[in-house]
């Protein structure tokens, strides 16, 4: 369900493979019956084979063979994953006729019977897997049989064609009329002519003719079209209640709208259920989605999209897969399959435990897809708090289910135990039902128990997890429908109840997993937020204050997440949640006394997750305290502990620029004078910035908020990002634990991400030593090691693929990679390019090393392979390489260590929220010791810096990046003060005089 101009229909994708939907879809259901398998129902596994089955049918059953093997269920999959049920075939015809043989393939389709038994029900044996219908088929419907689909039916025409349909329907019958009135005997002179079938006698032709000579056909049809209704829905109405003949309709519909043609409905059903849980492997819900791109949000797209969006990244894996191993495919590029994936885990995860919890957590799925609509923007239009409230019947409803099948279970399984834990999946199972442990399968269930947080990235795999996402979003449509104290409730249930709960053999210890625990800070300030607007100010402030002292609380010398070496280090309540979690949690296999390290881990994390709090909600809640003790105890002096943590903030120097407002289009821009186009805010700092300076030392500037950092981190710690977790790679790289290794963060290639990076600080902890490394590195480096090794790992989109295969192989590959990444432009501005990408050596410097040489200095891990250049970070128009000239090199590796390697009680997480919205750099540096660079932040009239841009600044200030918030001021008063020349040149004079003083201090 995608449109068929982007990713489904690009001709790179025809170029790798003459099916590529096709090889998508094999490797798509190898995937899911891999780790979903036991919990998909027969008649789903009977579609699948009939879907599976069509091209080994098509070419017995045909009597003209398929010029390519497998087109017609090529061309089915793509007319299954249409958002409309019926489709016209012209054009289809238009976008696939240039890459497949269309028509045979679709006359096929409508000629081969789907079977007797496809679905697990008995159907009729006349019907084809797609319906073709022409203009009598049609008519057959909608005017002799009037069936219910009539309105979805005419709904496939455009608005244009179906005003003309009515035109011509109405021009005909109005004709018929006069025919049968008294013209029989002209009709009668004509036939005794022999002259056959006039012009005249089809009103249809006659029609047509008229509009194609450029005049009118008769004199009704100008009158008629006067009062044609506008809206598609009252033409259609209109159609309906027309009474013509069937031939008259079957004449005018082929027309002007041609033969149409739909999918065998349960086939259709079934392509978009295997669409689903694909996107469900590659994006559990709740942790965003398979649409977005490195910083870069796209509106809600159908579930189904996730097949043709995946698509190409199925196909760049294709190679021969070993069937004798029960492994996922990892391909590699050269045709010989790996040998790695053989030695992970020796039991297949099982996702999904029964068909009853697959059921619930793809309707979880469904909803929260309607509620990021929603959210969007896009139902607002009719009944905006009738959805809100359904949704939260919806959800309500289906936790209370969960909760009664999980009592059901308990019982079942165990009758003897009154625990209130969730048991593991390991126990007897309905008759009829392939259980985890007949096939000797991990369930997440059984993971957490054993492992704890260890298996944190986990818990979206919960049907529970799935409908807490919803109940995340459900809160943003009840607040903007004023329903405050409904939000609150699903708030207080996001910040209280757990999504699972392990628990001891007895029941007496117990440990909750609870949803995105780093959002706690969040929901406290909403629930807050809420209080204050249904009039309970007193105890919003009491919320806040126990929160805020919880926070403070929180000890600096708690070891780390990953430092659990030395339990007796630890305070003495974590000692005594370790020692008490050691019911719940096994000990490692040959791990004879001492602490059990997995319950040091859990009982250390646990306490992270329970008084993190993010920066920018710190400053939220902070700002709010204040507010409210002003407001309640205005006579009372404020606490200054109340803002312990704004009050240490850093703040970015401000620049004041005048501008004045277009007079057609407020929201642009231009100079006091209006000697410049009007455009956006932020181009017109970019212009200021660039304005009366030379070319030698002007700046060049990118509105790209945070996606520059983004794209850098990924980059630079691309190593950690695509790292696997397995004991073997674990030991390699010194990156164990003492707890143990997370196993099943990477399930398939599918994943743009690790399934870890949703916590961050299992992500960060994980990962320590191997980003201290890479840091320790890039600090002591020079430059040109750095954009080295960024060249070698990222690449554009419009970087062209060469060969007949879907990735390169060998030396050669790599070289033309490595070619096609210098000569794109997106990775170097303009002058950049020009130059050929050869920076300046600065005095003090190291020359760089060149060809030969460069290559014997580099590291190990600069080596790129093929998981390299299958994993290379898409950095779209960004001129990366250019950008790397300029940031200085130091305050980048600080940053860096900030984000990834501080202790949890600083808050902050793996996100680029908040960045400025500006990056300025010099390519000639203006000083002899390092290029200038500057983020700017821009803020119009009226605008204030939000807590997440607070944040940043702060964190990129003591980092030691220049800063500067530009404030736009509208020029109406300054240019009566001073004029626009002056209020103009008054702030860029300051700032060029700050740089001049700088450079003269440097000197």
């Amino acid at each position: 369900m995608l449109d068929e101009d982007g990713v489904a229909t690009q001709p790179t994708l025809w170029q790798v493979s003459p099916t590529p939907m096709l090889e998508a879809f094999h490797d798509a259901i190898w995937y899911i019956l891999q780790y979903c398998g036991s919990a998909i129902e027969a008649a789903e596994l009977l579609s699948w084979r009939t879907l599976l089955q069509l091209p080994l049918r098509a070419a017995v059953a045909g009597v003209h063979g398929s010029a390519r093997r497998g087109e017609e269920l090529e061309l089915l999959l793509r007319l299954a994953l249409r958002v409309p049920t019926w489709m016209r075939v012209r054009q289809l015809e238009e976008q696939y006729a240039e890459y497949m043989h269309f028509r045979p393939a679709l006359d096929r389709l409508s000629a081969l019977c789907v079977g007797v038994y496809n679905d697990g029900c008995e159907t009729r044996q006349d019907e084809t897997f797609v319906r073709l219908l022409d203009g009598a088929a049609v008519a057959e419907l909608v005017v002799v049989a009037k069936c219910e689909g009539a309105t979805e039916l005419l709904r496939v025409a455009r608005v244009r064609d179906l005003r003309q349909l009515l035109l011509l329907l109405c021009a005909g019958a109005g004709r018929g009329k006069r025919v049968d009135g008294g013209e029989q005997d002209a009709n009668a002179h004509r036939c005794n002519d022999g002259d056959g079938e006039a012009v005249g006698d089809n009103p249809v032709r006659a029609g047509i003719h008229g509009a194609t000579a450029g005049r009118r056909s008769t004199g009704d049809v100008r009158r008629l079209s006067t009062a044609l209704p506008l809206r598609k829905e009252d033409i259609i109405r209109r159609i309906l209640d027309m009474d013509c003949a069937a031939a008259l309709f079957s004449a005018t519909w082929d027309a002007v709208v041609g033969p149409v043609c739909r999918v065998h409905e349960h086939l259709k059903k079934s392509v978009c259920r295997v669409a689903e849980l694909l996107h469900v492997l590659a994006s559990p819900c709740g942790t965003g989605g398979v649409f977005s791109v490195l910083g870069r949000s796209y509106p809600p797209r159908p579930l189904s999209a996730a097949l043709s969006l995946l698509a190409p990244k199925l196909l760049l894996w294709q190679t021969a897969r070993v069937s004798c191993v029960p492994t996922p495919p990892w391909w590699h590029t050269n045709g010989v399959a790996s040998e790695e994936p053989s030695s992970r885990a020796s039991a297949p995860l099982c996702l999904f435990t029964s068909p009853e919890s697959l059921a619930s957590y793809m309707g979880a799925l469904e909803l929260h897809q309607a509620l990021l609509e929603a959210t969007a923007g896009k139902m607002r239009r009719g009944g905006g708090l009738h959805f809100a409230m359904a949704s939260h019947t919806a959800v309500e409803d289906s936790l209370t289910r969960l909760q009664q099948q999980q009592s059901l279970r308990r019982k079942r399984e165990h009758p003897e135990s009154t625990a209130s834990e969730p048991e593991p999946s390991n126990g007897s199972v309905p008759s009829g039902k392939r259980g985890s442990s007949e096939a000797g399968a991990v369930t997440v269930e059984l993971l957490l128990q054993q492992g704890g947080l260890l298996y944190e990235h986990l818990l979206p795999f919960l049907p529970k997890y799935a409908w807490f996402a919803c109940a995340e979003l459900l809160v943003l449509l009840l607040q903007f429908n004023k329903e405050y104290a409904l939000a609150n409730q699903w708030l207080q249930t996001l910040l209280g109840e757990p999504v699972h709960v392990v628990a001891s053999a007895c029941g007496s210890v117990k440990f909750p997993f609870y949803y995105r625990s780093q959002k706690r800070g969040k929901w406290c300030h909403r629930v807050a937020q809420n209080l204050v607007l249904l009039g309970d100010r007193m105890t919003a402030l009491e919320m806040l204050e126990r929160q805020q002292q919880n926070w403070r609380q929180q000890s600096s010398r708690t070891p780390e997440c990953v430092c659990v070496e030395d339990a007796k280090r630890l305070p003495v309540g974590l000692q005594r949640r370790a020692r008490l979690l050691s019911a719940v949690f096994p000990s490692p296999k040959g791990s004879r006394g001492g602490e059990n390290k997995v319950a040091v881990y859990n009982a250390i994390n646990e306490y992270h997750r329970r008084h993190f709090c993010r920066r920018f909600d710190r400053i939220a809640i902070e700002r709010t305290l204040a507010s409210l003790h002003r407001l309640l105890r205005r006579w009372t002096p404020f606490p200054a502990s109340h803002m312990s943590f704004t009050n240490h903030l850093l703040a970015a120097k401000e620049v004041t620029i005048h501008a004045a407002r277009d007079t057609m289009d407020p929201t642009l821009w231009s100079d006091p004078s209006h000697s410049m186009t009007a455009c956006r805010v932020e181009k017109h700092v970019l212009r200021w910035f660039g304005a009366g300076r030379s070319s030698r030392s002007g700046w060049v500037g990118l509105h790209c908020e945070g996606r520059w950092f983004a794209c850098l981190a990924r980059l630079l710690l691309w190593d950690a990002y695509v790292f696997d977790p397995t004991p073997q790679r674990c030991r390699e790289a010194e990156q164990e634990t003492v707890a143990g290794v997370s196993d099943y963060i990477w399930l398939s290639p599918l994943q743009d991400d690790p399934f870890d990076l949703i916590a961050a600080a299992a992500f960060c902890h994980r990962r320590r030593r191997l980003i201290e490394a890479r840091l320790e590195f890039f600090e002591a480096c020079p430059r040109e090691i750095i954009i080295e090794y960024v060249r070698r790992r990222c690449r554009s989109r419009e970087t062209p693929t060469k060969g007949t295969g879907p990735v390169r192989e060998g030396k050669q590959a790599r070289e033309e990679l490595q070619l096609e990444t210098e000569s794109d432009a997106s990775l170097w501005s303009m002058d950049e390019e020009e130059k050929g990408g050869d920076g300046m050596v600065l005095p003090g410097q190291p020359m760089p090393p060149q060809g030969e040489q460069l290559e014997e200095t580099l590291p190990a891990f600069f080596a790129c392979d093929d998981a390299c250049a299958l994993h290379m970070v898409d950095v779209g128009e960004l001129p990366l390489l250019s950008l790397l000239r300029a940031i200085p090199q130091r305050p980048l590796c600080a940053l860096l260590r900030c984000m990834f390697l501080s202790p949890p009680e600083e808050g902050h997480t793996v996100c680029f929220a908040g960045f400025p919205d500006l990056v300025l750099w010099r390519e000639t540096p203006l000083s002899l010791l390092e290029t200038d660079f500057k983020l700017v932040e821009v803020k119009s009239p009226h605008d204030a810096l939000s807590d997440k841009q607070l944040a940043a600044i702060d964190a990129l200030c003591r980092c030691g990046f220049d800063v500067s918030v530009a404030r736009i001021v509208e020029s109406s008063q300054a240019v009566n003060e001073a004029g626009p020349c002056g209020a103009h040149t008054s702030s860029s004079d300051r700032v060029q005089d700050a740089a001049l003083r700088n450079v003269q201090l440097v000197l």
